[in-house]
């Protein structure tokens, strides 16, 4: 999981530098800190690990045949559906935790 977590981030972090917009590897490396912190904070784990390979795969090709449309669908698609999982498992926890208080 680990190693998983971390590649994952530096892919992205990869991704922003590309871009070489000061702004928003700023805001990004702000983010990253709040994910990663309720990651690891709420035990989540990635739902499987072959689709989220597959994922950074055809976001990795995006990128490398300057498909600049379609890299930011496919990244835009990614990130809201972890950020959806991670909410969502985020507040599943929470509640859990509240019942017995």
């Amino acid at each position: 999981f680990a190693d998983v977590t971390d590649i994952d981030f530096r892919l992205h972090q990869e991704i922003v530098e590309l871009a070489r917009h000061q702004r928003l590897a700023q805001q990004h490396d702000y983010i990253l800190q709040q994910v990663r912190f309720h990651m690891v904070h709420s035990g989540f784990l990635p739902r499987d690990y072959s689709a989220l390979v597959d994922e950074h795969t055809a976001l990795i090709d995006a990128v490398i045949n300057h498909d600049l449309d379609l890299a930011e669908r496919l990244a835009r698609i990614h990130n809201e559906a972890e950020v959806k999982l991670l909410s969502a498992f985020v507040e599943q926890k929470s509640k859990s935790a509240a019942q017995y208080e």
